[in-house]
C-alpha cells in the first residue's frame, strides 16, 4: 500500500479499519430506529385528526412529506422515513433514520414525543368533558 502523507502504510490501514468498524457499528445497531407508542381515548376520526396535527408540526419543523394509506400515515424526507399508525386505542410511530440523520435521533424523538403528548391530553380532556354528566343545580334549602 502506498504511503499517505506523513503516515506509514500500517497507520493508514489502522485508520481505514477504524472507519469501517465505526460504520458497521452505527449501521448495524438500533441507533437509527425510533419506536413510540401512546394510548389515546379519542374516536377513530379524532385520532386521525390528531395524527394530522402531529404530521403538520413535524412537516413544518423538519420538512417531512406525508400521505395516508388507510389508517397509516407515511412520512419521509431525505434520510428519514416512517409511519404513524392510528389504532382504536393507540398511536404507534415507527421511524428509520439514515446514517447521517442518526445523529439527530434524540431531538427528533423528543419532538415527536412532545407533539404527541401535547395533543393527546388536550383531546382526552375534551372527550372526558363530553362524557361527564351535567352538574345538577344545587337544591335550595
Amino acid at each position: 500500500m502506498p504511503k499517505t502523507k506523513g503516515k506509514s502504510s500500517h497507520e493508514h490501514e489502522k485508520q481505514q479499519v477504524r472507519v469501517i468498524m465505526c460504520t458497521r457499528n452505527i449501521g448495524g445497531s438500533k441507533v437509527s430506529h425510533i419506536s413510540i407508542k401512546r394510548v389515546h381515548h379519542a374516536t377513530h376520526t379524532e385520532a386521525k385528526k390528531l395524527a394530522d396535527k402531529v404530521a403538520a408540526k413535524l412537516a413544518k419543523e423538519y420538512e417531512l412529506r406525508s400521505h395516508w394509506e388507510d389508517d397509516v400515515l407515511h412520512f419521509d424526507r431525505s434520510g428519514v422515513n416512517g409511519t404513524l399508525s392510528v389504532g382504536p386505542k393507540e398511536f404507534h410511530v415507527e421511524v428509520k433514520l439514515g446514517f447521517l440523520m442518526a445523529a439527530f435521533k434524540g431531538p427528533l424523538q423528543q419532538a415527536m414525543e412532545k407533539n404527541l403528548d401535547s395533543l393527546i391530553p388536550a383531546a382526552q380532556q375534551k372527550v372526558a368533558a363530553a362524557k361527564a354528566p351535567a352538574k345538577k343545580p344545587a337544591k335550595k334549602i
